[in-house]
């Protein structure tokens, strides 16, 4: 086995694939599908979950930083939410 460092998780996965799955012709893959984490509700998900859902998290937070930016070099507030509409009982006209 080398003691190559692996630069990334993929790169690990084809460090591990080559040293452990010597049968395959190729020892590339993502290790996003094929390694799986076991949540706290004790069943596993591709690793690509938590990768998609760190992401969209990022994503988010940009967007809302850069609206509150937005927001404060232009002197914009944001608007007050609508008022909610009472719903009418049967029977009553209006």
């Amino acid at each position: 086995m080398t003691k190559e460092p692996a630069v990334s998780l993929n790169h690990a996965f084809t460090l591990l694939s080559k040293a452990y799955e010597k049968y395959r012709i190729s020892n590339n893959g993502t290790v996003y599908t094929r390694v799986f984490h076991c949540d706290g509700d004790a069943l596993w998900y591709p690793l690509d979950d938590l990768r998609r859902g760190a992401r969209a998290t990022a994503e988010r937070t940009l967007l809302q930083e850069t609206c509150a930016q937005v927001e404060k070099e232009l002197g914009w507030r944001p608007l007050p939410p609508p008022a909610q509409r009472r719903k009418r009982k049967r029977g009553q006209g209006g």
